[in-house]
């Protein structure tokens, strides 16, 4: 998922166009201060697009062939794809707010724990 950015006088408009073959199911947003770990799980089908609306959060992504992926997420705007079977953690690095698009409701028989 790509962002348009467009800046006036009247302020900042992003706009994103969702892939059309991901059905958004679920909104929810994380605000969390400097130094919080979130997520620490995984999930065996939603699929999930992280939106940073502001702050800097690293993503340690544990992907399903075992390998590690870190990320940093720095400018307003910037996201990343969680694909299902990855185990994430996110750390906060500053206050920061971040909105995620889910491809499944919650379901607590979706998540998985390492």
């Amino acid at each position: 998922m790509e962002f348009s950015t467009y800046k006036d006088e009247r302020g900042l408009l992003s706009v994103a166009e969702i892939p059309k073959d991901f059905v958004v199911k679920r909104i929810f947003w994380i605000e969390a201060p400097k130094g919080a770990l979130r997520g620490q799980h995984g999930h065996f089908r939603n699929k999930m697009y992280m939106i940073l609306q502001f702050g800097r959060i690293e993503l340690n992504n544990i992907l399903a062939n075992g390998s590690n992926q870190i990320l940093s997420l720095e400018e307003t705007g910037q996201t990343t794809f969680i694909d299902c079977n990855v185990w994430h953690e996110i750390r906060f690095n500053e206050r920061s707010l971040v909105l995620c698009l889910n491809s499944h409701s919650y379901d607590k028989e979706d998540y998985f724990y390492l």
